[in-house]
């Protein structure tokens, strides 16, 4: 079903917050598949952190905007969008999916980063 949106003239299809949904699925399941755990929301992010916390050559700082940024995602986007039907329009969705794909490639850095400090770590180990 679609509908003209007031005062956009723009045709709404209530298509757009599955678009962002599966965004945020995807940052979920990016962090998911990193740790290897099966939890989720909140504390996916807190155990994603501490991981990033035990690496030896992660900065504080980097962990603590890290958690500032996936704390906020997981409550004022993912919980949002995974459990209500969010009217938006076109221009809204494109706004919230490049904020939300930002996030997923910090994460993706971060993922990067992990995994070359352990074969790092790996590689330096004496036989």
């Amino acid at each position: 079903m679609s509908r003209t949106v007031a005062g956009t003239g723009e045709e709404e299809t209530g298509q757009h917050d599955t678009a962002v949904r599966e965004v945020a699925l995807a940052i979920e399941c990016r962090l998911r598949d990193a740790l290897g755990g099966s939890t989720y929301g909140q504390q996916l992010a807190e155990d994603f952190i501490k991981k990033m916390l035990m690496t030896d050559e992660q900065p504080t700082l980097a962990a603590t905007i890290y958690r500032l940024r996936l704390r906020t995602f997981f409550k004022f986007v993912r919980n949002v969008f995974a459990h209500n039907r969010v009217e938006m329009t076109r221009p809204q969705a494109l706004a919230m999916i490049t904020h939300v794909s930002g996030i997923l490639e910090d994460v993706d850095v971060a993922i990067g980063q992990q995994n070359t400090e352990l074969a790092m770590r790996t590689a330096a180990r004496p036989l």
